[in-house]
């Protein structure tokens, strides 16, 4: 939360330093470690508590949908900044984010991937 708030005062100033690609590191990484876990929530390498958390779309629709085809999971509504911040709602959200041709490869596989398309966003 500080560094967010660290983050967003550097942006609004237009300074760009070391603190500031610092807050770009951190969230990238962040985006990384969740696109893990739901990699591995996809193939069903997590512990079964965390089973509750999300729903796949196929489970939720009988019929075939985009989201579906695509293996996706059903975004929790959050109406507040921590919800929004949550595991619950990020989740997904990010899942979706992803190429969804990274969903079925290897987990070092799809690390590596991952963290290059993160790193090639910085030199576009």
């Amino acid at each position: 939360m500080i560094i967010d708030n660290i983050c967003l005062t550097l942006k609004k100033n237009r300074k760009l330093s070391v603190h500031l690609i610092f807050c770009f590191i951190i969230n990238d990484i962040y985006i990384l470690e969740i696109g893990k876990f739901m990699h591995n929530l996809h193939w069903g390498r997590i512990p079964v508590n965390f089973d509750h958390l999300f729903t796949s779309v196929n489970q939720a629709h009988s019929h075939a949908t985009r989201a579906a085809t695509r293996g996706g999971y059903i975004w929790q509504l959050a109406s507040t900044v921590k919800g929004k911040r949550s595991l619950k709602h990020l989740g997904p959200k990010i899942w979706d984010s992803i190429d969804p041709s990274l969903y079925d490869i290897s987990p070092p596989a799809f690390k590596r991937q991952l963290k290059d398309k993160l790193v090639n966003e910085y030199s576009d």
